[in-house]
């Protein structure tokens, strides 16, 4: 049999843990908040996988899970991210949806937007994020791509040097296997594409054949 000291010891310790979780100093999220990472989420993940219906049904629903918010500061930094992820395989600039909105930018976006154009005149590289701040200032920003570890953030900052041509095939043969290694379906058909047609320039037959047989394995699987 339980005794009445047991039984209150207990109901006090739930009493104090409901007490704590009243008080806590960190409050649950929003739901929008939490909504628009799984929505963010789920459409970075179809957009690398290169499933459009998909990834364009979780962008839909991102922009309304922003929308109840009316912060368009947020729309803009969302569109902006949404582009880089498109750029990783090499959709460029400019970048429709943020433009729309970048008057309610803030300083980082403008930065960054300004990074992903290849622009870097004036470009104040602090702002950008951490990842890229010293490739903006190296006299050879390619020598800083294998130092970023995050896959998606090496291929976009890879695609920014394409822009720029400042991007060797030593480089390409990375960002290929970056994309490749990740199982990003879209990105690694898009560096496959910009390997065939340097190879393909070049005369090198051996080379493009061997990427052509790559790109039809890996087409097959596109949706």
């Amino acid at each position: 049999m339980i005794s009445k000291s047991s039984l209150l010891a207990q109901y006090s310790g739930l009493i104090l843990c409901i007490s704590i979780a009243a008080c806590s100093s960190t409050p649950p999220p929003k739901d929008w908040s939490a909504n628009t990472f799984s929505s963010q989420q789920s459409a970075t993940k179809y957009l690398l996988l290169g499933e459009t219906q998909k990834a364009q049904a979780a962008i839909s629903q991102l922009r309304k899970d922003l929308a109840v918010t009316a912060r368009t500061d947020l729309a803009a930094k969302t569109e902006l991210a949404l582009c880089a992820i498109e750029q990783a395989s090499l959709k460029m600039p400019p970048c429709e949806a943020f433009e729309k909105l970048k008057i309610d930018a803030q300083a980082s976006e403008l930065a960054y937007a300004q990074f992903l154009s290849g622009q870097w005149a004036g470009l104040p590289h602090k702002l950008l994020p951490p990842q890229y701040q010293s490739m903006v200032v190296h006299p050879t920003p390619e020598s800083q791509l294998i130092a970023i570890e995050s896959p998606i953030s090496r291929l976009i900052a890879g695609s920014v040097l394409l822009q720029r041509n400042q991007l060797s095939p030593q480089s390409l043969e990375l960002m290929v296997n970056t994309a490749s290694q990740e199982g990003w379906r879209k990105p690694v058909l898009a560096w496959l594409n910009v390997q065939l047609t340097i190879f393909e320039k070049n005369n090198d037959s051996v080379r493009a054949k061997q990427v052509i047989r790559r790109m039809q394995m890996l087409e097959q699987t596109l949706y």
